[in-house]
């Protein structure tokens, strides 16, 4: 039942647009879903590569861009519409879909990732290892990643310790976000994007997780006075994919264009994400008016709270092969093994 009230809705948005489809001229138009139209990353990643495989396959094939809320979707069920092939290609986050497969999770989970570097080079490692092990699971091929960038806490109460997180409710969008955010005392609260700007301003959540730059751009400092670091790190990315069935329907030619364009895609989206981090903490302080703190000092104490409650509540989720994979590709960058 679940299914068929994701199906239909959008049989009917889509129903000129099964997609992609052939023009007399052999041209194929992809439907191509994003996240928001609102952030930065549409408009320097999507935008751009909208463009260049335009120009690459010299006009066959046109990407048609589209947001999750004008589908009416959250992007918890974009696994579920890839499967059906009623989208194309687009934006898939790992910390969306995890619920239905938990393993896309596994370089996704908070504060597993020191710093920028080994951030960059785990995400890598795992996206491996979901194109060649998990792409049938996901019904879609992976072509590359990007990032959102920095992980902070928006947050209408004044944190200065963790301590002072307990009792919170914080909106979070993954399973294993939430495992985090309660093993620091507070509750999760799940929401759509979308939804969340009204729920800090109305206080029905304290506080909510997301990128220093989606904040910014999505005007979160009028809800919320306090930005904080939590050491959660660049721990949110998005997978580039095509739906396996659309895949499928287009010539090795322009596959080929798309797999080089993946890869260029991912160098671009991590590249700028570094960029976007410091950018939003800057907006949000000298623009926003927040303030900005760091909490705690050390990073000891939530890596512990990690590997103790997130990365082993993952493990139970995704199963003994993720488990195995993950400690085989993430264990040497991350410097632990999941036990």
């Amino acid at each position: 039942m679940k299914m068929r009230r994701v199906i239909f809705p959008l049989l009917a948005a889509l129903a000129s647009l099964a997609l992609p489809r052939e023009a007399p001229a052999a041209e194929f138009t992809l439907k191509t879903v994003v996240t928001t139209r609102t952030a930065i990353q549409t408009e320097t990643l999507w935008t751009w590569a909208a463009k260049e495989i335009e120009t690459r396959t010299n006009g066959r094939v046109k990407l048609e861009i589209v947001s999750l809320p004008e589908l009416g979707l959250t992007g918890f069920e974009l696994v579920r519409v890839m499967r059906a092939g009623l989208v194309d290609m687009g934006d898939v986050m790992p910390t969306y879909v995890a619920g239905d497969i938990p393993v896309v999770e596994g370089a996704d989970l908070l504060g597993i990732f020191g710093d920028y570097k080994t951030a960059v080079k785990g995400h890598q490692a795992w996206e491996e290892v979901l194109r060649e092990k998990y792409s049938d699971r996901l019904g879609a091929v992976v072509l590359g990643s990007w990032p959102w960038a920095q992980q902070l806490l928006y947050s209408n109460r004044p944190v200065r310790s963790l301590s002072d997180i307990k009792g919170m409710k914080i909106r979070v969008f993954s399973p294993a976000m939430a495992e985090f955010v309660k093993a620091l005392g507070a509750e999760p609260v799940s929401l759509p994007y979308a939804e969340v700007y009204t729920a800090l301003d109305r206080k029905t959540v304290g506080g909510a997780i997301t990128c220093s730059r989606c904040g910014w751009d999505t005007k979160w400092y009028e809800v919320t006075k306090y930005l904080v670091d939590l050491h959660m790190g660049t721990a949110v990315s998005t997978l580039f994919v095509v739906s396996k069935r659309s895949w499928n329907k287009l010539p090795a030619d322009i596959q080929e264009v798309l797999r080089k364009l993946g890869a260029e895609f991912t160098e671009r989206g991590w590249r700028l994400s570094q960029e976007w981090a410091t950018e939003g903490i800057e907006k949000n302080t000298t623009k926003g008016g927040m303030q900005y703190v760091v909490v705690p000092k050390d990073r000891g104490p939530i890596l512990k709270l990690v590997k103790e409650r997130v990365v082993t509540a993952w493990a139970k989720r995704a199963g003994p092969q993720a488990k195995s994979d993950w400690n085989k590709a993430l264990g040497p960058i991350t410097g632990f093994q999941i036990p």
